[in-house]
């Protein structure tokens, strides 16, 4: 015996030409919206389903922020003959970039050491991790005030105009 569908609204439910063209028509818009998704920034991830912002919307309209930089003395070293820094202010610059790169060396080879305790030779109890990340913790604070004092230093040894010119080129990210 041959069982007929059951009747919806006094007709029986079909599935004919016009909606396997709208099926048909939907999958390919799906495949073609995630083929063509590009990543926003470097290094996002696009997972599959997520749809690009249309143009209107409010992160599409955002500007991208400037990249970050976190000067130090060398930056204003590196741009000595644009600055016209003199033979005393370079000579000045070195000293102060020399005690950073030896604090911040100090600095970097006991937050490795710090962050990797197997290295170390100590046991990964979750006490001991979290003691470990605390010291982290403190060694990060400490270098970026280090780094921060470093860079007002440095700073002061520029004349008004040239420490203009300096934040003009943060202002623009022109990091190197």
């Amino acid at each position: 015996m041959t069982r007929m569908p059951k009747r919806v609204g006094g007709r029986t439910p079909r599935i004919g030409p016009g909606t396997l063209l709208a099926l048909a028509v939907c999958g390919v818009a799906v495949a073609l919206g995630r083929a063509t998704r590009r990543p926003h920034f470097p290094g996002e991830r696009v997972w599959r389903g997520q749809a690009a912002p249309h143009a209107s919307s409010p992160v599409a309209l955002q500007p991208s922020p400037p990249p970050l930089v976190k000067p130090d003395p060398g930056y204003i070293l590196d741009r000595a003959d644009e600055l016209k820094l003199a033979p005393g202010q370079r000579t000045a610059l070195a000293a102060l970039d020399a005690r950073w790169r030896k604090q911040k060396e100090r600095l970097i080879s006991a937050m490795e050491a710090a962050a990797d305790p197997a290295r170390a030779g100590r046991a990964g109890s979750v006490e001991r991790l979290a003691a470990d990340l605390a010291g982290y913790s403190a060694l990060s604070r400490e270098f970026e005030v280090l780094r921060r004092r470093a860079w007002e230093d440095a700073r002061r040894a520029l004349s008004p105009d040239q420490a203009r010119q300096i934040d003009a080129m943060l202002s623009r990210g022109s990091a190197k």
